[in-house]
């Protein structure tokens, strides 16, 4: 269950696998943090609920891009695995051709 957390000095990122949602806030002109977006198995066509989405998190240093990953999720395989790429700001999801790679035939 439990939090993932990813912060730089402008964006903060807090997850919570246990309801599968990121949620991104920013920092407006008065230095307070306000939800900018939640990302959720209902925003994505890859992800389904109870997948852990938001198991593990990361911010680069330029808070241009999030990393976050999802374990249970069915690519190829049952409980393969993914990791999703966002852009900060416009939260396309990227494929990682990778992902279908790391798991044995």
């Amino acid at each position: 269950n439990g939090l993932a957390m990813s912060y730089t000095g402008s964006v903060l990122v807090i997850s919570s696998p246990s309801t599968d949602t990121v949620d991104i806030y920013k920092k407006n002109s008065s230095t307070v943090y306000t939800l900018s977006q939640t990302i959720s198995p209902l925003t994505l066509d890859t992800i389904t609920s109870g997948d852990k989405f938001g198991y593990a998190i990361a911010l680069d240093h330029s808070a241009s891009t999030l990393v976050v990953t999802s374990p249970f999720d069915d690519i190829e395989y049952q409980d393969q695995g993914t990791a999703l790429i966002f852009s900060v700001g416009v939260f396309v999801a990227l494929p990682i051709a990778s992902n279908q790679a790391a798991v044995p035939s």
